[in-house]
């Protein structure tokens, strides 16, 4: 039986939500950034935002010079976690399986619903129309046979509508679209390739994995297949808030990587308490930077064992940061995500459970006193470069 798979792509979704609980910000320019920094940056802007010249990652003040009209609201980060849920809630109406993946941007499963609902390209259209009516939520949705093209889809129909592709029509719509829809083709590779003057998915397809393997070594095969539009990955269900974000604007542009590091273990400890009062666990962490250029990049990976412990969530998120920390320019900004939240108890190598236990008894006492005294009550060692501004120089290949 082929599948019948749709992502929900909401774009700008905080805005979105702050949208509808106050009319007043539809149809003019909105951005989403942290109040009191000087040095803030938009993290979430409308289109008529983005049509004023303003970008994601931009200073607040380069913001207000471009769109003097521009409406600046504080993020409320808990506030899209229940919208988030509400949404995820709704769909789960339609099929068992949603997978959300960050808030706003889901994958649900159609496939056997036909008797119920009928053809997966009319529930999508349903599903975007009750989203849009009863949540205020503008969106598109990529209908196909899998997780990528779905995803794909429901982003080249922006800024509002309904893609479907047909099965067996997967590699002609990838064809004419740039190598970097794909996911695992960042800025680095998609130069990589554009050296060679491989610029769109279908002049990557069309190169054997022979070829393809000289140019992107061990990604070749996986990257080759998602050119073609080949993608068996499962739609995977999430009972929790689907993320927890936690992020810092730094005072100035540094490249000094053990401040920098110390900043992630920060984020990795407000991310860990978090996660443990939601009684949760990341099954996979996302970092995301921003240089003092104003570019920005992410990149994520999947956690061997869940985790909410601040030290295991650190220890990954600095992997993610040696892959996307790649160039010379200071940083200015820098999040730490954690996503796919999961509860109940996780398996552990027998060898591992001694020093797991330990943390766990660390951190909960770690929360106990922070709870009650306030999260400077207590700094670890990591995290007092902050305060003393100590920071050596990063050396990047």
């Amino acid at each position: 039986m082929d599948r019948n798979i749709i992502h929900i792509n909401i774009s700008a979704f905080p805005v979105g939500v702050e949208r509808a609980g106050d009319p007043a910000l539809r149809d003019r320019p909105v951005a989403v950034a942290a109040e009191g920094p000087s040095r803030a940056v938009v993290l979430a802007l409308s289109r008529e935002a983005y049509l004023e010249g303003v970008a994601k990652g931009m200073p607040v003040s380069r913001a207000r010079r471009l769109c003097p009209g521009l409406r600046v609201i504080p993020p409320d980060f808990s506030l899209y976690q229940r919208a988030s849920r509400a949404v995820v809630e709704h769909v789960g109406r339609y099929s068992p399986l949603v997978e959300p993946w960050r808030p706003g941007h889901m994958h649900a499963d159609l496939t056997g619903t036909r008797r119920l609902f009928g053809r997966a390209m009319d529930t999508a259209a349903r599903i975007q129309a009750e989203l849009r009516d009863k949540f205020s939520l503008r969106n598109t949705v990529g209908v196909a046979g899998n997780k990528l093209v779905s995803r794909v889809a429901s982003r080249v129909v922006r800024p509002r509508g309904v893609c479907d592709i047909y099965p067996g029509g997967e590699t002609s719509f990838l064809a004419p679209l740039q190598v970097s829809v794909l996911p695992g083709v960042g800025p680095k590779t998609a130069q990589t390739l554009a050296d060679l003057h491989i610029n769109t998915v279908g002049e990557m397809a069309g190169l054997s994995l022979d070829q393809l393997y000289l140019v992107l070594g061990s990604k070749a095969y996986r990257l080759r297949r998602l050119a073609r539009g080949i993608d068996d990955s499962p739609v995977r269900t999430t009972r929790n808030a689907p993320c927890v974000r936690e992020e810092e604007t730094l005072p100035e542009d540094c490249n000094g990587l053990e401040h920098i590091r110390a900043v992630l273990y920060l984020l990795a400890e407000r991310t860990g308490r978090r996660l443990r009062g939601l009684e949760s666990r990341a099954c996979r962490l996302a970092v995301e930077i921003f240089y003092s250029d104003h570019v920005g990049y992410c990149r994520e990976a999947r956690l061997s064992v869940p985790s909410n412990l601040d030290g295991e969530l650190f220890r990954e998120a600095e992997r993610i940061l040696d892959r996307v920390w790649t160039r010379r320019t200071r940083l200015r900004f820098l999040a730490l995500e954690a996503r796919q939240l999961v509860s109940g108890p996780v398996q552990i190598g027998l060898f591992d459970r001694e020093d797991r236990q330990k943390e766990e008894a660390l951190c909960e006492t770690l929360d106990k006193v922070r709870d009650r005294f306030g999260e400077k009550a207590l700094r670890t060692g990591s995290t007092m470069n902050i305060v003393n501004g100590q920071a050596g120089t990063r050396d990047v290949d």
